[in-house]
């Protein structure tokens, strides 16, 4: 699926991670099982990542590294994911967070 994100924005000629950042769920918008979404900080925080993370600054120097060397190619990624069960019962939701940052 990421690589179909690329594609799309490439396509539309958008940096990835602003299309991701479109398609992030909302404050209190209804997930495919039905799960409104209360207290959904995760738009909040994929911003203030950005900023932390100096992404964009970080990005333009990956740009300049790739036009500047023809075999040697640096990246850079953000990638949102939310992972639902579909549990049919609320106290079946109690879980701890694993939160991977790379």
């Amino acid at each position: 699926v990421e690589t179909v994100v690329e594609h799309v924005a490439s396509y539309l000629k958008v940096e990835p991670v602003e299309l991701r950042r479109m398609n992030l769920y909302e404050e209190n918008d209804s997930t495919h099982f039905k799960q409104t979404l209360v207290h959904w900080h995760i738009p909040k925080m994929w911003n203030e990542l950005l900023v932390t993370a100096e992404y964009y600054q970080r990005l333009e120097k990956i740009e300049k590294f790739n036009r500047e060397n023809c075999y040697r190619k640096r990246g850079l990624a953000m990638n949102p994911a939310k992972l639902a069960l579909g549990f049919t019962r609320k106290y079946m939701y109690q879980a701890g967070a694993l939160i991977h940052i790379y």
